[in-house]
């Protein structure tokens, strides 16, 4: 039997320690079981310059994956994006008709939870522009107006004098025939110049939401402008 005052034998605490070598195996074993090495996992990398590299790739595969959910859901929405293309891609029949339906502009993935933006008379001259198939860099230019299509509104149609006279081609897009007329008609006691100023600085139309930008009847004109020009309406 053993002297119970006899001194129990204690072992070396620094036997007890793992090297670092075998605790950084174990640690790395114990994230990956297989021990195939994970190409994604830029934990167990220690070159920064590869483990910056595995963080983009990881941060570009999420960016791919929100993109393409996001225009999932685009496309599965109602809402339809508006482009302004030049004549050539778009027919005046077709701007036509999509001009008739109700018109939302997706600007980005939050926009199109947006009510539809009012058109403008800028915007309305600039899509009459387009179905005209006008230049804008020849808009400034006299020239006679070249016949249209059929299926171009009878707003927008050239008038007699308008086939007849050299004119600015801007004046085309108001869909107005006598305003057109009249303007070409009374040349000397207008100032262009000052017409066109006026229309970028006073209030001249307001559209009415739901009317296409053909449509004169979706054209309301101001108290100033019509004080001043509503003479060309007659």
């Amino acid at each position: 039997m053993p002297n119970r005052h006899q001194e129990l034998s204690v072992p070396d605490p620094r036997q007890l320690l793992v090297p670092v070598e075998q605790n950084t195996s174990l640690f790395s074993a114990t994230l990956n079981p297989t021990n195939n090495p994970d190409p994604d996992d830029w934990r167990a990398v220690s070159d920064p310059k590869k483990r910056k590299q595995i963080q983009d790739r990881l941060a570009q595969r999420v960016r791919r994956r929100r993109l393409k959910e996001a225009a999932s859901s685009q496309d599965k929405s109602s809402s339809t994006s508006t482009s302004s293309r030049r004549r050539a891609d778009v027919p005046a029949k077709d701007l036509l008709t999509y001009q008739s339906s109700t018109v939302v502009t997706v600007v980005n993935i939050d926009a199109r939870h947006l009510p539809p933006r009012p058109m403008t008379v800028f915007t309305a001259a600039f899509q009459n522009g387009v179905i005209l198939g006008l230049n804008c860099a020849t808009t400034n230019f006299p020239a006679k107006s070249k016949p249209q299509p059929p299926d171009v509104p009878a707003s927008l149609q050239p008038t007699e004098i308008q086939r007849t006279t050299a004119h600015p081609g801007w004046m085309d897009t108001l869909p107005f025939p006598r305003l057109r007329d009249n303007m070409m008609i009374l040349n000397t006691m207008i100032d262009e110049e000052e017409f066109i100023r006026d229309f970028f600085i006073i209030p001249t139309f307001e559209i009415t939401p739901g009317y296409a930008s053909w449509d004169p009847a979706g054209w309301v004109a101001q108290k100033e402008f019509v004080d001043k020009y509503g003479f060309l309406f007659h």
